[in-house]
C-alpha cells in the first residue's frame, strides 16, 4: 500500500467502525509526521468547535413545518402569534435536528416542542 496515493484507495462508505483507522500528517507546517488515530478516538478528543455549515430554517408562522433538510430550526412563536402547530418530518438515522425557540410568554409551547422532539427521535429507532 505504500506505493498507493490515498486518493487512490477505495471508497469505505458508510461501512465506517470505530476501530477502522484515519492517516493524520502530525504538524504539517512544522516537522510533519504520519500517524494514525482510529474513527473512535477521533470523535471523542475533537480539539475545536464542529461547526454547521448550514442555513437556519426560520419557522414563523404557526402552520409551517419544521424541516428536516437543514440542521438547525429556529421557531418564534412571538411572530407566529401563538402555538406552533406544524409539522415534522421524519428524519434519517442518526441524524441530529436542533431546535430553538422563541416564546411568546405562553407555558404550553415548550411541551408540543418537546413531544415534536420526542416524536423526531422516535421515528429515528
Amino acid at each position: 500500500m505504500a506505493d498507493k496515493k490515498i486518493t487512490a484507495l477505495t471508497d469505505l462508505g458508510a461501512g465506517i467502525a470505530a476501530e477502522d483507522l484515519l492517516h493524520v500528517i502530525d504538524d504539517p507546517s512544522g516537522n510533519p509526521v504520519n500517524k494514525k488515530i482510529s474513527v473512535a478516538n477521533f470523535f471523542n478528543n475533537v480539539p475545536t468547535y464542529i461547526a454547521l455549515d448550514d442555513t437556519v430554517q426560520v419557522v414563523d408562522t404557526t402552520t409551517e413545518a419544521v424541516n428536516v433538510t437543514s440542521s438547525i430550526s429556529h421557531i418564534n412563536t412571538s411572530i407566529a402569534g401563538g402555538a406552533h402547530a406544524g409539522a415534522l418530518a421524519n428524519g434519517t438515522n442518526g441524524q441530529i435536528k436542533i431546535l430553538t425557540m422563541v416564546a411568546d410568554g405562553g407555558n404550553s409551547l415548550l411541551l408540543q416542542q418537546m413531544q415534536m422532539v420526542s416524536q423526531l427521535l422516535h421515528s429515528l429507532m
